[in-house]
């Protein structure tokens, strides 16, 4: 696989590195069609089993002692070049004296076969199975690409039509620590957000796109995959157990003077034993002109989930699992995100601005005054250093969702007066009354960062004008609109709410997509907002490298001593 990350990048996921990256391209290109090879069920094959590379007694179906063990190994799909064996003494590799098998083909299929007159069938079954995908292996929905950065381990229990891959793993890692394998195919379930029944085979399920990540347990499977082709150890937590309430981490701080700053971080819940999952609060505040921000200020946007449009605010539940990787699913599901933290860099007694500079030299991870000028902070910080306990980590989160979000409820409403339905907002903007100047109604930034992207309807149904604008300096002031392009639009209802799309422009240099849609009461989850309304709303493109987010965040004890020196 390619790599998830540009090469550019300090942190980079690997190969599988998501299978994911630059570098996942490759296994989500072919990977949605069906054939035999990718999708067939584990079998017996004609493969001559070997024992630390040693060739054993050929398959003998008249020889009572011997028992055969065989399945498939799999990552987005089957995976060829893996080595299988039981691991006998749990070395996690694949020993002399360990029944085996030739590395697989690219129906990823292995038959592993023993002599239970020679090792005790209580032994093997007290094993494991184990594959080793070697640098070399090649998953067979991108058979000309390199799979991984680095040698990885899978493993499962030792049955006979087994599917080697990254949910049994996880499995795996769960009962290594302790829990029954009941506990540990639950909390797998839970803390990746599938249905447990897809540990065993998830292939039914839509390919991993980078393009597109679904959220579904093939595109987790990958993920897990590229967390340990990271180097990442993973974790299976109890996601059923007590969780004490822990202070706030810095996910975001933007500093521009003493009279104009906000940040953004979370904290953990506190909550019983019992209940499956735990919460985060999503902490804001900041202040402009001197002023402290007011709470619909600070909260100001509204997603489009399963409830309908629900304001991102600290009422709507943050839900994530614990472990490595684990799942967040932001404002009600809204956003739902895989991830992990890589392992946290000790900072006690360093100074502050030296930290500081270590984030920004890396723009694409930092999560402090990315994009703002720092000489206000750093004056605010002065000669601070961090305390004892002080860390940071990088959090790598690939996006399973694109969600359709209203930006800021305080600004992106259609006047009441204009337009309160969607067929009114095609009455109120007809191409006939476009000018120079006006372009119709704004879709965001166009061809270039000073173009500006509008559309009006034509008396055609279905069918818009498209504009572009000069934009000055400021990119407030347009001139010069137009006319580009014919279109059309099409009007669907999603989670309850009907929303107005555009097709037919060029394309833009945004990393998302404008249109319109109709908040009203009988559609808004928490409130959003009174009365009926049409709002300019956003979605992602398809995501590519914007599939992975990583960011820098300082822990509570970082972040508690840097909040006071800043007026928080």
């Amino acid at each position: 696989m390619k790599h998830f990350l540009k090469p550019s990048r300090k942190h980079r996921l690997s190969p599988l590195s998501l299978a994911l990256g630059s570098s996942v391209l490759a296994l989500s290109l072919a990977a949605c069609g069906g054939g035999d090879s990718d999708e067939g069920a584990a079998g017996n094959q004609p493969v001559t089993p070997v024992v630390g590379g040693a060739p054993l007694t050929p398959l003998d179906p008249g020889n009572p002692n011997q028992v055969v063990l065989d399945g498939q190994v799999v990552i987005n799909s089957t995976v060829a070049g893996a080595t299988v064996c039981v691991d006998l003494n749990s070395s996690n590799t694949c020993d002399a004296g360990e029944p085996g098998a030739t590395p697989t083909a690219q129906d990823g299929r292995y038959t592993v076969v023993y002599d239970s007159t020679q090792i005790a069938t209580s032994t093997v079954n007290a094993s494991r199975m184990i594959a080793v995908v070697p640098v070399t292996a090649r998953d067979a929905s991108a058979p000309g690409e390199a799979l991984l950065d680095r040698e990885i381990v899978m493993s499962a229990v030792v049955a006979s039509q087994t599917q080697i891959n990254p949910l049994t793993t996880m499995v795996e890692t769960a009962l290594a620590a302790g829990q029954s394998l009941v506990q540990a195919r639950d909390n797998v379930a839970d803390q990746l957000g599938i249905d447990v029944t897809k540990i065993d085979n998830y292939l039914a399920d839509t390919a991993f796109d980078f393009n597109d990540p679904q959220d579904n347990a093939r595109n987790i499977a990958v993920i897990v995959a590229a967390t340990l082709d990271a180097g990442i150890t993973l974790a299976v937590d109890d996601q059923t157990r007590a969780q004490a309430a822990v202070d706030s981490d810095l996910l975001n701080l933007r500093y521009v003077d003493a009279d104009n700053a906000t940040f953004r971080s979370l904290a953990v819940a506190g909550k019983a034993a019992g209940p499956v999952g735990f919460d985060l609060i999503d902490v804001r505040a900041g202040r402009s002109a001197g002023a402290p921000l007011a709470t619909d200020a600070l909260y100001n946007q509204a997603y489009l989930n399963g409830s309908g449009w629900t304001r991102c605010d600290t009422s709507v539940s943050f839900a994530f699992s614990q472990g490595s990787p684990s799942r967040s699913e932001f404002c009600g599901g809204g956003q739902v995100v895989l991830g992990y933290s890589t392992p946290s860099v000790d900072i006690s007694n360093r100074l502050m601005i030296d930290v500081v500079n270590e984030f920004r030299a890396h723009p694409d991870t930092s999560s402090i005054n990315t994009g703002l000028p720092v000489d206000n902070l750093m004056m605010a910080l002065g000669g601070a250093v961090f305390p004892p306990g002080s860390r940071y980590s990088l959090r790598a989160n690939v996006n399973l969702k694109r969600p359709i979000v209203i930006n800021s409820i305080n600004t992106d409403g259609i006047n009441q007066a204009v337009a309160d339905t969607l067929e009114e907002l095609v009455l109120a903007f007809p191409a006939s009354a476009v000018t120079a100047t006006t372009g119709g109604l704004n879709l965001g930034l166009g061809s270039g960062n000073f173009k500006n992207l509008r559309v009006a309807f034509t008396p055609m149904p279905g069918q818009v004008q498209f504009y572009e604008c000069d934009l000055d300096a400021t990119q407030t002031i347009r001139s010069n609109c137009a006319a580009t392009t014919l279109g059309n639009y099409t009007i669907s209802t999603v989670n309850g709410a009907r929303v107005m799309r555009y097709s037919g422009f060029a394309p833009t240099v945004m990393d998302h997509d404008r249109f319109h849609a109709e908040v009203n009461t009988a559609n808004q989850a928490n409130g959003v907002i009174g009365g009926d309304w049409v709002f300019v709303v956003r979605q992602a493109k398809a995501p590519g490298d914007d599939a992975l987010v990583e960011l820098n965040r300082l822990n509570a004890t970082a972040w508690a001593a840097m909040k006071p020196l800043l007026g928080f």
